[in-house]
C-alpha cells in the first residue's frame, strides 16, 4: 500500500475514534456531554473524516498512480486540513464568541470541497481505462 493511501487509512481510522467517542459522550447516562454544536462535528468526523477519507486511501491504492502521489498528499492536507477547521470553528461558532468563526467554516467547506474535486481529477485518467 501506498504511504499516502496509508496515511488516509490511519487518519480516516483515528477520526473513526475520535467520531465514536463524541458520540458515546453525548449517550452517557444521566445526559452526558450533549452540546448540540458537537452534533455537527461528529457528523464530519464519521463522513468526512472516516468514510471519504477511507474511500479517497483505498480507492488509490485500487488505482495505483502513473507517477507521483504528491497529488494526492495536497488532497490529505486540503481534506483533513478543512476537518481540523471545521473541529474548531463549529463549537465556537454556535457558542457565540463571535470572531471570524463563520468564515473559518466557509474556508473549512472550501478546503474540503477542493480536496474532492481534485482527487476526482487525479483518479478519472486511472479509472476511465486504457
Amino acid at each position: 500500500m501506498p504511504p499516502v493511501s496509508r496515511a488516509f487509512v490511519r487518519t480516516a481510522l483515528g477520526c473513526l475514534a475520535l467520531g465514536l467517542a463524541v458520540g458515546v459522550l453525548g449517550a452517557l447516562p444521566g445526559g452526558g456531554v450533549h452540546l448540540p454544536a458537537l452534533e455537527p462535528v461528529r457528523v464530519h468526523l464519521l463522513v468526512v473524516g472516516w468514510l471519504t477519507g477511507l474511500v479517497v486511501g483505498i480507492a488509490h491504492w485500487l488505482f495505483p498512480a502513473r507517477g507521483r502521489d504528491r497529488p494526492l498528499w495536497a488532497v490529505y492536507a486540503l481534506l483533513y486540513g478543512g476537518l481540523g477547521l471545521r473541529i474548531v470553528a463549529e463549537p465556537a461558532r454556535a457558542a457565540g464568541t463571535g470572531g471570524p468563526w463563520a468564515a473559518l467554516l466557509a474556508l473549512s467547506a472550501l478546503a474540503q470541497s477542493a480536496a474532492l474535486l481534485a482527487f476526482a481529477a487525479v483518479l478519472w485518467p486511472r479509472a476511465r481505462g486504457s
